[in-house]
């Protein structure tokens, strides 16, 4: 896996994801492969008390990536991975802040390991079984 490029982000949440998968990839320098990622997110509210203040939330990070065959110019393996953290509301900002952002970490990381799992069942697969191969985990 280390023939594997990753595209360069567009966002911050994008960069997270890319540089857990970086950290684990260990690129060399011969690129066979290119990994291209959209990541979105959302923030729900879970805990919501009788004066409308809500005291817990759920950070909910999802991945689309496809991995590309260079030579190939064809797409060999695409999926999506879901990742979830949920944290504390409380009346700081600042603390509201701070547990987005590691919210926002732990799930890039989630994200990140889910996607090395799926790429390494591609790549541990004979040939003519990992042609074609699509996957999805929540």
């Amino acid at each position: 896996m280390s023939t594997i490029t990753i595209d360069a982000p567009t966002d911050r949440r994008t960069q997270l994801v890319r540089n857990a998968l970086l950290q684990r990839l260990q690129p060399g320098d011969k690129s066979a492969y290119r990994l291209s990622l959209k990541v979105t997110e959302t923030i729900s509210d879970l805990a919501i008390q009788a004066d409308s203040r809500a005291t817990r939330a759920s950070f909910r990070l999802v991945v689309r990536y496809s991995l590309y065959a260079v030579e190939k110019g064809e797409t060999v393996v695409n999926g999506t991975v879901t990742a979830t953290a949920s944290y504390n509301e409380v009346k700081s900002e600042f603390a509201n802040r701070s547990a987005e952002d590691d919210s926002r970490r732990r799930t890039a990381n989630d994200a990140a390991d889910k996607i090395i799992r799926k790429l390494s069942i591609y790549f541990t697969r004979p040939a003519d079984a990992a042609s074609g191969a699509a996957e999805t985990e929540k």
